[in-house]
């Protein structure tokens, strides 16, 4: 989870500093982020049995999340300090590894090849649609210069009502916070489809095995 763990801290220092630092956010965070990870890791190595977060593995997870140059990066992004626009290098503190692994991931799992089964209506869906905190923090990193970020809701109101254009989120700290808020409103384990600690076999290309 070295690489994931970046990502995701990046998240949590934007949480930290658009929510000012409050525990009830941060704990919220961390719950999706968790669940979040675990689903990506069993997806990507096509291990059938759960993989758990535990032990020294949750500990380092912890402190990644709470502290480190992606967790310091986030924060300074939700607190206009750093400007997500002018790329993963910071003066004095080097490259920040999350911001480029943000993209390579949210790539990876939106692959039009990459698609797992829903067990209730055995749909196939992208999985990036599972993951709604990674999806968020790819709409910081990728956005154009001076674009205002638009949450789905937004940009499904912009759709079906163009005469009453919604303006979008100038602010990223703002923006994943609100992002945040929206997908929390269900539970993380069932929104990633985790029944019975068994996550389901991805395909690829409509093949029946692994992915890797």
């Amino acid at each position: 989870m070295g690489g994931l763990k970046n990502v995701y801290a990046i998240g949590a220092g934007i949480i930290k500093g658009a929510a000012n630092n409050s525990a009830t956010s941060m704990a919220v965070y961390f719950s999706n982020a968790c669940a979040e990870m675990v689903f990506i890791s069993q997806l990507l190595t096509g291990v059938r049995d759960p993989v758990y977060l535990a032990g020294p593995l949750l500990a380092d997870v912890y402190v990644t999340l709470l502290k480190g140059r992606n967790a310091w990066y986030g924060e300074q992004v939700a607190l206009g300090n750093v400007n997500p626009e002018n790329g993963p290098y910071v003066p004095g503190k080097g490259l920040i590894e999350g911001v480029g692994a943000v993209g390579n991931f949210h790539r990876l799992l939106s692959d039009s090849r990459l698609t797992i089964p829903d067990p209730q209506t055995e749909i196939a869906s992208s999985p990036i649609a599972l993951l709604p905190t990674l999806s968020a923090l790819n709409d910081v990193f990728s956005r154009k210069k001076g674009e205002p970020l638009l949450t789905p809701k937004q940009r499904l109101k912009n759709k079906s009502n163009p005469m009453k254009v919604q303006t979008g989120f100038q602010d990223p700290g703002q923006y994943f916070l609100a992002q945040m808020k929206d997908a929390t409103a269900t539970d993380p384990e069932a929104r990633l489809h985790i029944f019975e600690g068994a996550l389901l076999t991805p395909q690829l290309g409509g093949r029946e095995d692994p992915l890797l």
